[in-house]
């Protein structure tokens, strides 16, 4: 199976099984684009998302790595300070799909076709 055929098709499956969680565990989206819960929330996530863009010249798989790393961080707190609204269940499904792709891809696809 091609990388482009799977891609898409991983991305659709993705987004029916978070709206499938948003519906039944009644999970609203967040207001903004992230609430930071206090200073070293926020600047190891701005370390994190450096990374990431550092990443993206390095090698794809650093990439996949620090976004896995991410979102757990981000659930870890949302855990820890912000229970009710259940968006560290969100950040925990976006986590556990980063780390299946890098599974699926080290797996499956040759290197040459997602290494920059």
């Amino acid at each position: 199976m091609r990388l482009s055929i799977f891609l898409p098709a991983y991305i659709v499956l993705i987004a029916l099984i978070e709206k499938i969680l948003k519906n039944k565990l009644d999970i609203r989206d967040p207001k903004g684009l992230f609430n930071h819960f206090n200073k070293l929330h926020k600047w190891l996530e701005v370390l994190l998302i450096a990374g990431i863009i550092l990443s993206l010249f390095i090698n794809a798989l650093y990439t996949f790595i620090l976004f896995i790393l991410l979102f757990a961080f981000r659930a870890l707190m949302e855990w820890k300070f912000d229970k009710d609204s259940k968006l560290y269940i969100l950040n925990v499904l976006y986590s556990g799909e980063f780390l299946l792709l890098l599974i699926i891809l080290l797996l499956f696809f040759e290197r040459e076709s997602y290494v920059i």
